[in-house]
């Protein structure tokens, strides 16, 4: 009598099956194939997962002919976007120094959420001359990308302002914003380093034990400078401007 070999690849594992024919009404019938299997479905969450059990939520909003696509991780209101919209166009010029960057920032209190910054993306170098304020979509937008950072960096124990939400708006050439909470009563260490030397002395350890955690979270913030470590009035220690940092792993 013969057999039927029968070769099954599953999960990767190779399998060879020896099975006798079966009789049935006089005849020889062989056993079916096994069926293929279904389609692994795939569930998709309604929000976008940026950290661990972060929920990014997008919507898109229209105000004089242009479309503002803004994401957020928590629950924002129409109005409360609307608000923060007006005040796209409004935004103050900022100076370049050793104290704080190019990008133009605004204060502002959002009814619910209490104050915020608003900052708008400028260019720098050369290209600040041809295009100013606009980026070419390639992958995410600039406000996204330092969103998700602020995000992960957050879970990692790291002191950075709480990202309270990104927008851009245009194609292929866009604009873009990052809309975070202020910290109060805070000033910059080159600030502070004008002002008061011995404070600055006290708090020099805060500085390094966040810059150490940078390090062991493999995150490389490409602009760390006096200018981007913030102090509040209780001397903690925040780090702000990630825009262009590079994360080594998967935080």
């Amino acid at each position: 009598m013969k057999f039927n070999k029968k070769i099954h690849i599953s999960r990767g594992n190779l399998i060879i099956d020896l099975q006798r024919p079966t009789r049935c009404s006089g005849k020889i019938t062989h056993p079916r194939p096994p069926a293929p299997l279904p389609p692994r479905r795939i569930c998709r969450p309604v929000g976008v997962e940026v950290c661990g059990s972060e929920k990014m939520m997008e919507k898109l909003l229209t105000k004089d002919s242009l479309n503002y696509r803004f994401g957020f991780s928590r629950n924002l209101s129409d109005n409360q976007l609307k608000e923060i919209l007006t005040h796209f166009r409004t935004l103050k010029t900022a100076e370049a120094s050793i104290s704080g960057g190019r990008a133009p920032v605004t204060t502002t209190v959002v009814k619910g959420l209490g104050p915020v910054v608003i900052k708008q993306y400028l260019r720098g170098g050369i290209m600040r001359f041809i295009l100013k304020n606009r980026y070419v979509k390639f992958g995410k937008p600039r406000s996204q990308v330092e969103f998700e950072s602020m995000l992960k960096l957050r879970k990692c124990g790291i002191r950075a302002p709480e990202p309270v939400a990104f927008a851009y708006c245009g194609f292929p050439l866009y604009l873009a914003w990052l809309v975070s909470r202020k910290i109060e009563q805070s000033c910059t260490l080159a600030e502070l380093n004008c002002q008061d030397i011995n404070r600055v002395s006290r708090i020099m350890d805060s500085v390094i034990e966040q810059i150490d955690r940078l390090v062991q979270c493999r995150y490389i913030h490409v602009d760390l400078h006096p200018g981007n470590i913030l102090i509040d009035g209780d001397d903690n220690i925040y780090i702000i401007d990630f825009d262009k940092g590079l994360s080594l792993i998967h935080i």
